[in-house]
């Protein structure tokens, strides 16, 4: 399925590069890991739609610091840096 959607896209989808670095930044999203990556999409799914144009959200952020026991969180449930 996931070849022919490859060819059913050609015309419309980005080039290789780019589709591979959607992906890897997509895998780190909190949907694509939630129960054990339940909710990854399909790849036939994913080119048809042209979910390499999704957003990525919930990705942690390796630069924010870490706290001890809950941190605060936003309403997107993203860690809230305290600047002092």
């Amino acid at each position: 399925a996931a070849q022919k959607a490859w060819k059913q896209t050609s015309k419309s989808r980005p080039g290789p590069g780019i589709l591979v670095a959607a992906v890897e930044k997509q895998k780190a999203s909190e949907q694509w890991q939630r129960d054990g990556g339940q909710f990854i999409p399909h790849p036939s799914t994913w080119l048809r739609q042209g979910r390499w144009l999704d957003e990525a959200t919930n990705i942690p952020d390796p630069s924010a610091p870490s706290f001890e026991g809950d941190a605060p969180r936003d309403q997107y449930g993203q860690r809230i840096k305290i600047v002092t």
